[in-house]
């Protein structure tokens, strides 16, 4: 914790100065987490009276399963600034990321009783994942959603308590209102915005058709994490990313919460070793 703390306030002071350099306001959010802070850099705003960007920064062992990429910002043909890229992840991780954060949760597994930048259900993730479900249910698949749906499990097994119960019904409690609060400022004024209803609707046969329809490896991968085994080459193969995935700490704090007294031996006897199944 004092690695995290000193680590803490050498970002604070980059971020403060990239505020200074830009001549944006620089304000940290008030209740401060031993692992997670939030930041906001707030700036004249053409859309709103005052805009803000969100600066969300956890020391929870992060990490990517995917790795990141790097990609062209879209820019308007009437933009001031040049173009320029971004470092971002990977489509399948950032919208399995997305359509976890708009499930109504009970109760989370990773910050309990704490706020994380997933545990705040903003409606554009559901804006998002609704664009996503459109093109999904008209077979314009944009992204690989096998690899999505194994995300998505790994995400909702490892963050979310009973996740295994959950279906496509178990949307956040989205209303109308959060559209004009939230929504109507980050999106082109001519790009026509459903009704929440609308939205809910079309992610939830979405998520009927293309998550909640998991495969044997899958259910094998949601038992055995329930009794106390983390076995991420059911959901991926047994090549690097299953290694790396076993040796990242995130996980490993994880399976202590959800099974503390069980041994971390294989519930297969003989395969202790890690290796996929057939």
């Amino acid at each position: 914790m004092r690695e995290v703390e000193a680590r803490k306030e050498k970002d604070s002071g980059v971020f403060e100065d990239i505020a200074r350099q830009l001549g944006l306001k620089f304000k940290r959010r008030p209740k401060p987490q031993d692992r997670f802070v939030q930041y906001e850099l707030i700036y004249p705003s053409i859309y709103t009276r005052t805009g803000n960007v969100e600066l969300d920064v956890s020391y929870r062992y992060g990490h990517s399963v995917l790795g990141t990429i790097s990609r062209p910002w879209p820019i308007s043909k009437k933009a001031s600034l040049p173009a320029f890229t971004v470092n971002t992840l990977k489509e399948e991780e950032l919208y399995a990321s997305k359509a976890i954060a708009m499930v109504d949760v009970k109760e989370r597994l990773d910050f309990p009783n704490e706020i994380s930048l997933f545990t705040k259900r903003k409606i554009r993730h559901l804006f998002d994942v609704y664009l996503l479900a459109g093109e999904a249910l008209n077979g314009n698949n944009k992204l690989d959603l096998k690899q999505f749906r194994a995300l998505f499990v790994l995400f909702g097994m490892t963050r979310i308590k009973n996740f295994e119960y959950f279906r496509g019904n178990a949307i956040g409690a989205y209303k109308d209102a959060d559209i004009k609060a939230e929504l109507l400022s980050v999106v082109p004024r001519d790009f026509p915005v459903p009704t929440v209803d609308e939205m809910k609707w079309t992610v939830r046969k979405f998520l009927d058709q293309h998550v909640f329809t998991y495969s044997e490896r899958e259910y094998r991968f949601m038992e055995d994490f329930r009794s106390g085994y983390f076995r991420p080459e059911d959901l991926f193969g047994s090549g690097n990313m299953a290694s790396m995935l076993r040796d990242t700490q995130y996980y490993r704090e994880i399976l202590g919460k959800v099974a503390p007294l069980q041994k971390r031996g294989s519930p297969r006897g003989k395969r202790a070793s890690g290796k996929a199944l057939p």
